[in-house]
């Protein structure tokens, strides 16, 4: 449950730009317009402060928690390829058109929640880890790696580290999620 709750929290975070944005229309209809009806607006807005808040926490303590160490394996990384693309695919493919909603009535926010949780349950099913993209915006990068495993089988993963990383160096990373890794260290 825990890795569901950090699977959302990250989800959500990465949809940082469509929230900044749905602030704004929600802001500019409260205070430019002059529908007295501003009830679905002020609710949205608590609504995603309050989730992000606990969102930010969840990925705080969760990001912690892997800078200890516990649960790593040490794996030798084949080759190293810094993934650059990651956030502008993320952002065209899945969170502008999101922005298409109409967030200031009922039947449009409901509609947006009913869309933002099933491209959420399809994420996570599948686990397309670009929704853990939203780590770059706090200096972590993605990498897209060969790797050697204990036995010294050759496998491919995407790793994410605060740090440069390069080939033919030992690292100790902690599995977030099927073939995505978190980088504790890098072993000398």
């Amino acid at each position: 449950m825990s890795s569901y709750v950090f699977l959302f929290s990250v989800y959500y975070i990465s949809f940082f730009p469509l929230w900044i944005s749905i602030l704004f229309i929600d802001c500019t209809n409260i205070f430019c317009s002059s529908d007295p009806n501003i009830i679905t607006e002020i609710i949205s807005i608590f609504a995603i402060l309050i989730i992000l808040l606990l969102c930010l926490i969840v990925l705080h303590t969760r990001m912690k928690k892997q800078k200890s160490g516990d649960n790593c394996e040490t794996f030798t990384l084949c080759e190293v390829k810094l993934n650059k693309k990651i956030i502008v695919e993320f952002i065209f493919t899945f969170v502008l058109p999101l922005a298409a909603f109409d967030f200031c009535s009922w039947q449009g926010v409901v509609l947006f929640v009913f869309f933002f949780l099933l491209l959420f349950h399809i994420l996570v099913s599948l686990f397309n880890y670009p929704m853990l993209c939203s780590l770059v915006f706090f200096g972590y990068k993605i990498y897209d790696c060969k790797y050697l495993d204990i036995d010294n089988n050759i496998h491919e993963a995407a790793f994410i580290c605060n740090k440069t990383i390069k080939a033919n160096k030992k690292i100790v990373a902690d599995n977030i999620s099927n073939d995505f890794y978190f980088i504790v260290k890098t072993v000398e």
